[in-house]
Order: structure tokens, then C-alpha cells, then sequence
């Protein structure tokens, strides 16, 4: 389900974003700013992408590891 245009300070979206209200778009806005002019990513959105991408390998190797167990019992090798 889909939730648009809470508040960046309801309880929700802090326990989406770990407890901190979300850039706004004007913190977006400056973030890209100081990204052209600095030639770096953002720091805080730096963090974030590695987190989500640290959190989709974690999924997939949970996958993996669910369909090898399962097939270890199907062919009775576990």
C-alpha cells in the first residue's frame, strides 16, 4: 500500500527512514548543489544508497539460501 503526502514528521515516515524525517525538497535540492560542486555524492546520500544496497544482498542471500536448503531436503541431502 501506498501512502502519499504524510507529514515528514509523522511517526511513519520516521520508522521508514530510521527515526529521521526524510530530505525535503529543498534539502534535495541543496544536496545536489553542493554534489555538482563538489564532484562527490552527498555524504548522507552516500549512506543511504550503501545501506539499501547492504539490505538488497542480505535479501538475496537469504533467497539463496532458502532455495538450497529447500532443495538439500528435496533431493535428501540434508
Amino acid at each position: 500500500m501506498l501512502i502519499k503526502h504524510l507529514p515528514r514528521e509523522s511517526a511513519l515516515v520516521r520508522a521508514l527512514s530510521q527515526g529521521e524525517p526524510p530530505f525535503s525538497r529543498l534539502e534535495h535540492l541543496v544536496a545536489d548543489v553542493w554534489a555538482l560542486w563538489a564532484r562527490k555524492d552527498h555524504p548522507v546520500r552516500a549512506e543511504i544508497e550503501e545501506q539499501r544496497r547492504r539490505a538488497e544482498k542480505l535479501a538475496r542471500v537469504v533467497e539463496l539460501r532458502t532455495k538450497f536448503e529447500q532443495r538439500k531436503r528435496i533431493y535428501g541431502l540434508g
